[in-house]
């Protein structure tokens, strides 16, 4: 759960939102300090090969469908993730 400005973001309900962007492979949403808001949305998204995808394009995608007092704080990023093995045996 992010907490921004006063309000309870479910990163799982972001997720969710940008997997609906056709270009996205993958998705992971964040809450990262922010002065006044205590919090703000991030989202690392790692898109298809082949794709591309302006941060502009999913901010526009994501205020389409966000309520209004969501659509201040939300920004996004994207850069491609590496995965790494934690906890194997």
């Amino acid at each position: 759960m992010i907490r921004s400005g006063g309000e309870n973001v479910a990163s799982r309900e972001v997720e969710e939102m940008i997997y609906r962007l056709p270009q996205v492979s993958e998705v992971a949403v964040i809450g990262v300090p922010h002065p006044k808001w205590v919090e703000a949305v991030a989202a690392v998204i790692v898109v298809k090969a082949g794709q591309s995808l302006t941060e502009q394009e999913v901010i526009d995608h994501c205020t389409s469908t966000w309520r209004r007092s969501r659509r201040r704080r939300a920004w996004c990023s994207r850069r491609r993730c590496q995965r790494i093995r934690v906890g194997s045996c």
